[in-house]
């Protein structure tokens, strides 16, 4: 067959039918405020399942109340809030407000002072001999006929994210005065790198959001439900941060210094937008005769070197123990050059150069032996150059209770164990000076209905004070029984 004709036979073959093309699926097209509509039902869906979850229950009484004042069984009066400080630590081992009570509504001859901070602000071992209920009674004394509320509204462990929120209620509550002083615990209280949880410092903004979320019943749930099973259950004490160390140069403490400032600075303008006055205190430390919790070395230091250091420690010790103070004198700083940054190495340096009477040189020491505990329970130099720095920032007054302190102390510019029962926590003596430092600045303050123009009356002399507490000898005894618990345990 020819090439022609054989595609002449295969064109001719029958085609098989072509189906005819199906027509295309009909589309929906909506108009722009249908979409706009659309999405906002799938917005608010989600919203308002949660929002029904959290109707749900709060209908069912689930969590606990986050404000600090709270109805009580009283119409007329509000107590404080049990519960408060959940949102900040496990339930198991959340440390309580000081109980007590508040009129809703201020009487016409009354002034109301509210003391916010930790447990030396609060007064442990016993709120009630701490400074703020002196300062009550020293001006009960020099003004009757005014009613003068002092509020213990300080809590123990908490620092300055607490404080916060501490303040802002207050500040609901028609205040007079904020005497803030807080500062301890800014490194091992809530979100601090010595804290429980240790690890990264969170930001700020995400720390307020999570408070700001616990604040509603879906929040605290998810609190719950997320909590660990190896949480504490009980409450220990400082114990409980007796590993967390965290050097001088941990680049989180930076962070924490931020994070104080801030906090610092909102606490001062949430009292000026009430009306109040402001009073921002350092924070006094014993340093004299606390030592260090824990010491490190610096992190290069070779294993050459520590032996050369610890050769230099150990002979300072030993002439120390000796009373050869200049040759102890001269070893500890021999250390000193190869690594500075024992804070044990200070304390020593400072007791010898205190028993020389190189009093400046004592001062020093002690204050870097502060600053280079590893175990960070004392506000250091950085924390209280901060108050400094935001009170003045803020328009508040600043008391340098810090410098009144170690003015009264019997080592002129060391606060010792004759106003402190350990660390930070303050014997009648300390809480009346910090008491009679505020009186002066109180005093200064106070509305013309109230001082009539006359000179303020001179304070309570101590002997007076304990007088007029009443302060007994059993209650001076119940005090140190409690701190001696306390201080039967590490880390003391």
């Amino acid at each position: 067959m020819s090439k022609r004709n054989k595609t002449k036979q295969t064109s001719s073959q029958q085609q098989p039918p072509v189906s005819p093309a199906e027509p295309p699926e009909p589309t929906v097209t909506l108009s722009g405020w249908k979409k706009l509509l659309l999405i906002v039902i799938l917005c608010l869906l989600p919203l308002g399942v949660l929002g029904a979850v959290e109707l749900g229950l709060r209908v069912f009484h689930y969590g606990y109340p986050t404000a600090l004042f709270i109805p009580s069984s009283n119409e007329d009066l509000l107590t404080l809030n049990p519960q408060f400080t959940w949102r900040f630590f496990p339930p198991d081992i959340a440390r309580p407000p000081v109980p007590g009570y508040l009129a809703k509504t201020k009487g016409p001859d009354t002034y109301r002072i509210f003391v916010v901070g930790g447990s030396a602000a609060q007064g442990v071992p016993s709120p009630d001999f701490s400074f703020g209920r002196i300062l009550e009674v020293m001006l009960d004394e020099a003004y009757p006929d005014t009613d003068f509320e002092v509020i213990n509204a300080a809590i123990t462990a908490v620092n300055s994210h607490v404080v916060l929120p501490v303040t802002r209620d207050c500040a609901e509550q028609d205040p007079d005065l904020f005497i803030v002083f807080m500062g301890n615990n800014e490194v091992v209280g809530p979100f601090g790198p010595g804290s429980l949880s240790g690890g990264r410092v969170p930001s700020l903004r995400s720390i307020r959001t999570g408070l700001a979320i616990k604040t509603t019943k879906l929040g605290q749930l998810a609190g719950a439900m997320s909590r660990s099973s190896d949480s504490p259950k009980e409450w220990g004490g400082m114990e409980m941060f007796a590993n967390n160390h965290v050097p001088a140069d941990d680049p989180r403490l930076q962070t924490t210094y931020n994070h104080f400032r801030r906090n610092l600075t909102d606490i001062c303008k949430a009292a000026d937008a009430a009306g109040a006055h402001t009073f921002v205190c350092t924070v006094p430390v014993n340093l004299k005769d606390c030592p260090p919790f824990a010491s490190a070395h610096r992190d290069d230091l070779g294993d050459a070197e520590l032996a050369q250091w610890q050769i230099a420690y150990d002979a300072g010790i030993e002439a120390e123990a000796d009373d050869r103070l200049d040759e102890a004198i001269a070893l500890y700083t021999q250390a000193g050059a190869i690594d500075d940054r024992y804070a044990d190495l200070h304390f020593r340096l400072g007791r010898c150069y205190l028993a020389t009477d190189q009093l400046e040189q004592a001062q020093r020491a002690f204050g870097l032996a502060r600053d280079l505990d590893v175990l960070r329970f004392r506000a250091d130099s950085t924390i209280n150059a901060a108050i400094r720095q935001i009170a003045g920032d803020q328009g508040a007054t600043f008391v340098d209770t810090e410098a009144f302190l170690a003015k009264v102390s019997l080592s002129p510019g060391l606060p010792d164990d004759e106003l402190f029962y350990e660390h930070v926590h303050m014997e009648f003596a300390g809480n009346y000076h910090v008491a009679d430092a505020l009186y002066a600045q109180v005093a200064a303050i106070l509305p013309l209905e109230i001082t009539g123009g006359d000179p303020k009356p001179q304070p309570l002399s101590l002997a007076e004070a304990r007088d007029a507490m009443p302060l007994t000898p059993w209650d001076e005894s119940e005090m140190l029984q409690g701190i001696l618990l306390l201080a039967d345990r590490p880390p003391f």
